[in-house]
């Protein structure tokens, strides 16, 4: 084995992954099959706290639905993704500028990312709506917002759409959702816009119960991955391989993320907690009934007592 050299081992490699990967119903060319052979680990930027289009779980692999999406890429192209550690989304946006990182797992698509940026089709399409406290002001529409402080996630496609659009509107941003979510709560800040699955997942994650929809804009938001622009033979493979979903793959990774979660900790935590609260609301009801009986007992005492007296 020593004596194997490395040029033998990458021929040996590249003469298996033709074989197997030629015969895959994605029929990647020869040329994008040499440069994956060559390049079979992928850096990837991505929000580590975007649950659930995507996050970093427990073993440090990207998950949600963008983590889904990669991990069947994986399969159908033969290399291997690996989170290259950035913090926020916007950290992530300037490694690739870089060259860093080989591609970012949720962009939207934008032209003035063209320039350096290749785009895969979309596999994800939301709704973006406006947050605010409940009991509080209802804005309906972006209109309703002028005169408000509203907080934005900075980076975010949406931010710079609502910025472009909306320019007199009072904008505070912060480096991630979460912040945005938990400014809202307290009070600071009068309204947040984000999309549907992610607010709701971060909302219930953090236990921010007085955060409702409170006003729909214009805005929908398309999500794709994107790939470094020199990169051009992984562009040409990630597009073929997110070709070859079929709709019930992609039916299956919505149900799967889509859906409001609560972690099986969080949920056996509540349930733990219900019960207690439910034993001490018994022992008041127990006590009380105790204290009631008690106190019939008494008055009738008294009333034979008083008939007593008055005879």
């Amino acid at each position: 084995m020593a004596a194997v050299s490395e040029q033998e081992v990458n021929a040996i490699s590249r003469k298996w992954r033709y074989e197997y990967y030629a015969d895959y119903k994605i029929n990647l060319s020869s040329e994008e099959l040499e440069w994956l052979s060559n390049n079979p680990t992928i850096r990837v930027a991505t929000d580590p706290n975007g649950a659930p289009l995507e996050f970093i779980d427990d073993n440090g692999r990207i998950s949600g639905i963008a983590g889904a999406y990669l991990a069947d890429i994986e399969e159908k192209i033969g290399v291997r993704f690996e989170w290259i550690g950035n913090n926020t989304w916007e950290q992530g946006l300037k490694t690739i500028k870089s060259g860093v990182t080989d591609i970012i797992s949720v962009v939207s698509p934008i032209k003035d990312r063209e320039v350096y940026l290749n785009f895969t089709d979309s596999y994800l399409n939301v709704s973006h709506m406006i947050f605010g406290r409940d009991g509080d002001e209802v804005f309906g529409n972006m209109g309703g917002l002028q005169g408000y402080n509203i907080v934005q996630v900075t980076g975010n496609a949406i931010n710079d759409l609502v910025k472009r659009d909306y320019p007199n509107l009072e904008i505070t941003e912060v480096s991630t959702a979460v912040e945005a979510l938990k400014l809202l709560s307290i009070g600071e800040i009068d309204a947040y816009i984000a999309s549907i699955p992610a607010a709701s997942q971060q909302i219930a994650s953090e236990g921010l119960t007085n955060i409702v929809v409170a006003g729909e804009t214009p805005y929908r938001g398309e999500y794709a991955i994107v790939i470094r622009f020199n990169l051009v033979h992984l562009n040409s493979a990630m597009q073929k391989a997110m070709h070859s979903f079929t709709d019930q793959e992609i039916a299956e990774i919505s149900r799967n993320w889509i859906v409001l979660k609560i972690e099986e900790e969080k949920i056996d935590a509540l349930i733990i907690q219900i019960f207690i609260i439910a034993f001490i609301v018994l022992i008041i009801i127990l006590v009380w009934n105790y204290n009631l009986r008690l106190e019939v007992k008494r008055r009738k005492n008294v009333e034979k007592e008083l008939l007593l007296s008055q005879d």
